[in-house]
C-alpha cells in the first residue's frame, strides 16, 4: 500500500526532528542538567538595527551626531529627501516609532509593550575583527575551540534532542551552525532550509503507516546506554498526531499574523522614487551614484512612482515556519537549545529602475535624466540583510516591513510562552554578526564590526533595560567611514577597565541568565538578576560618549 499525502507530511515533519536519533549520534553522561531553554534568533547578514532594537539615543539628553542614513522616518518631495531619527518613549527609553504601533495578532490589536516589559538590550560590543562568517561563528563559539555555547548547553541537556539548528538559505555550515562543538561528542540536529525529505525517508524503507518510524528509532537505541533514552522513549509514546498537528496549526497562525502585518508604518507610505528634478551643479562630485545615493540599489536607481509597491510580492512564509517549529520544540521540550537562522526576504519586484549608464546630465538644464530612448527597467531580486549597495530609501522601507512582520511573530511567540508557563525558563536572544557603518552619500552601509547589538527577552527580566556605551562620533582612525556620526560604534566602559565590551562578556551574561557555568569565565557578565527579576546593570545605563 502507498502512503497518504498527510502521512507523508507527518513523516517528513518527524524526520526533520527524528533525524535526531541517528546511528552517528553519541550520547554520554552529562556533568549536570540545565532546566532552561535557549533560542538564538540569528539575523545572518547583519541588517541595520537602529530601526528596530538598537536605541541610538535611549535617554533624554543623549548626544547625537546625525548621519542621514541612521533614520527612522523619511519623506520625499520634489526629489528632496527629508529624513530624521525620531523616537517615542516606552518605559522611560527612547525607541524607534515601530515600538509604539499596535500590531494585529489574530484579529486583536496588541501593544508591543508585552515584549518590552521583559527586555534587555546590550549595545556597543566590539567584535574585534571583520567578516560575516567569522563573527557569525563567534555568536555560538567565541573562542573557536572547546565547547561552544550551544554545545555547553547540550552537554547538560536532559531533552531528547540536545540541540536543534534551523539552517538558513544564506547561512551555510561555515557560519554559526558550523561552530557547534561539544566536548562530549554530542552532535546537533541540522534541519536544512526547505529540505526535501524524500531521499532520507526512503532510507527508512517504505512504510504503510508513518508511526512505524517509532520502531526504527527504538531499534537504533537498543543496546545503547543513554541518559536520553528515557526522554526519547517518552516522546515516542506521545501521540505524534498531537505534535504534528500543533506544529501545522501554528504555521497557519503565524502566516495569518504575517499577512495582517505585511504593510508599512505610517512613516513609510507612498514613497516616490527619483523623478529627475535634481541638478548636478548642486553637488561637489561628478558621480551620479553619489548624487542619487538614496535611490541606489545594486547598480540601479529607483524611479517608480511609489517605491512601497516593490514589496507587494515579498514572501515571509519561511518566517512563519521557523517560529512555529521553535514554539513546538519548546512546548514539547524536544531540546534545550535552538539556533534559528532567519532568511533574507524573497520576491522584491522593482519597476521603474535605471542603470547608472542609462542616466546622464542634460546640457541645457543640468538635470540628471535618462538618455534619449532609454526605457525604465523591471528587476526582481531578494532583499539582502547585507545592504552594501542598497541606498537609504530601499533599505529603510524594506527593513520597516521586515521588522513589522518579525515583531508580530515575536509578539505572538512571547504571548504563547507566557500562556504555556514557559516564558520564565526561556531566553530569547536576537543577534547578528555586527551592525552597519552608514556611508555619508546614503548609497549603502558597510560592516560595522566595531559595534554589535544583542537583545534578550525572557520572563527572568521584569522591566526594560539598555546598557553599553557607544561613540557619538567614532574617533578610531581605523574605522570604516571615519567621522560618520552616531551609529553604534563601541566605546570604552570604566567598569571594564576602560576597555571595549567583548562578545565574551555577552556569552558570560547568557550563561548567567541560564544559571550555568560560563564558558568565558575570565570575562565578566554584564548583569546580575535579583530575586524580584530586577536586572542590575553592572555597566550602568547606556551612554553616548
Amino acid at each position: 500500500m502507498g502512503i497518504s499525502r498527510r502521512d507523508f507530511s507527518k513523516l517528513s515533519f518527524l524526520y526533520s526532528l527524528g533525524s535526531l536519533i541517528s546511528p552517528q549520534t553519541t550520547f554520554a553522561k552529562k556533568p549536570e542538567q540545565i532546566e532552561d531553554f535557549y533560542l538564538q534568533i540569528n539575523l545572518f547578514g547583519a541588517p541595520s538595527r537602529w530601526q528596530y532594537d538598537l536605541p541610538i539615543t535611549p535617554f533624554d539628553g543623549d548626544k547625537l551626531k546625525e548621519n542621514g542614513h541612521v533614520i527612522t522616518s523619511l519623506n520625499i518631495r520634489d526629489d528632496q529627501v527629508t529624513s530624521s531619527y525620531k523616537t517615542n518613549k516606552i518605559n522611560g527609553i527612547n525607541l524607534p516609532p515601530l515600538w509604539s504601533e499596535k500590531l494585529d495578532i489574530l484579529g486583536k490589536s496588541t501593544s508591543q509593550s508585552i515584549i518590552y516589559n521583559n527586555m534587555l538590550t546590550i549595545r556597543g560590543c566590539d567584535m574585534a575583527i571583520d567578516g560575516h562568517e567569522i563573527n557569525s561563528r563567534k555568536l555560538v563559539n567565541p573562542f573557536g575551540t572547546g565547547n561552544s555555547l550551544t554545545g555547553h548547553i547540550s552537554n547538560m541537556s536532559k531533552a531528547p534532542y540536545p540541540a536543534i539548528q534551523l539552517l538558513g538559505k544564506a547561512s551555510p555550515l561555515s557560519t554559526a551552525p558550523g561552530a557547534f562543538h561539544s566536548t562530549l561528542g554530542i552532535n546537533p540536529i541540522n534541519i536544512a532550509y526547505n529540505e526535501s525529505y524524500g531521499k532520507s525517508i526512503l532510507s527508512f524503507g517504505k512504510y504503510e503507516k508513518y508511526l512505524q518510524i517509532e520502531d526504527r528509532i527504538l531499534n537504533i537505541l537498543e543496546g545503547r546506554e543513554s541518559k536520553n533514552r528515557k526522554s526519547v522513549t517518552k516522546l515516542l509514546k506521545k501521540n505524534l498526531d498531537e505534535i504534528f498537528d500543533f506544529y501545522e496549526n501554528r504555521v497557519k497562525s503565524y502566516e495569518k499574523i504575517i499577512k495582517a502585518n505585511t504593510k508599512f508604518s505610517k512613516e513609510f507610505k507612498n514613497i516616490p522614487g527619483y523623478q529627475f528634478k535634481r541638478k548636478a551643479s548642486d553637488y561637489e562630485t561628478d558621480s551620479i551614484r553619489s548624487m542619487l545615493g538614496e535611490f541606489y540599489i545594486d547598480g540601479y536607481f529607483l524611479c517608480g512612482e511609489n517605491l512601497t509597491d516593490m514589496a507587494k510580492d515579498l514572501d515571509y512564509s519561511d518566517l512563519a515556519k521557523r517560529f512555529a517549529i521553535s514554539e513546538t520544540i519548546i512546548k514539547y521540550e524536544l531540546s534545550s537549545s535552538c539556533l534559528m537562522m532567519v532568511n533574507p526576504v524573497e520576491g522584491l519586484n522593482i519597476k521603474g529602475a535605471y542603470l547608472e549608464d542609462d542616466l546622464h546630465i542634460e546640457k541645457s538644464s543640468g538635470l540628471i535624466v535618462p538618455k534619449k530612448g532609454v526605457k525604465p527597467r523591471t528587476i526582481k531580486r531578494d532583499f539582502t540583510f547585507d545592504p552594501h549597495d542598497i541606498g537609504l530609501i530601499t533599505e529603510t522601507i524594506m527593513n520597516d516591513q521586515f521588522y513589522r512582520c518579525f515583531q508580530s511573530c515575536l509578539l505572538e511567540f512571547v504571548q504563547t510562552l507566557k500562556k504555556q508557563g514557559k516564558f520564565d525558563n526561556t531566553l530569547i536572544h536576537i543577534t547578528s554578526e555586527f551592525d552597519r557603518t552608514p556611508r555619508l552619500d546614503l548609497s549603502g552601509s558597510d560592516h560595522g564590526w566595531q559595534g554589535h547589538t544583542s537583545t534578550f527577552i525572557t520572563g527572568k527580566i521584569s522591566g526594560s533595560y539598555v546598557t553599553g556605551n557607544i561613540y557619538v562620533d567614532n574617533p578610531r582612525k581605523d574605522a570604516l567611514h571615519f567621522g560618520n556620526g552616531t551609529w553604534g560604534a563601541a566605546a570604552p566602559n570604566k567598569e571594564l577597565q576602560n576597555r571595549h565590551m567583548s562578545y565574551r562578556n555577552i556569552v558570560s551574561t547568557i550563561c548567567n541568565f541560564l544559571n550555568i557555568k560560563s564558558i568565558t569565565p575570565s570575562d565578566m557578565a554584564l548583569i546580575s538578576i535579583k530575586n524580584d527579576k530586577k536586572v542590575n546593570l553592572l555597566l550602568g545605563d547606556a551612554k553616548n560618549v
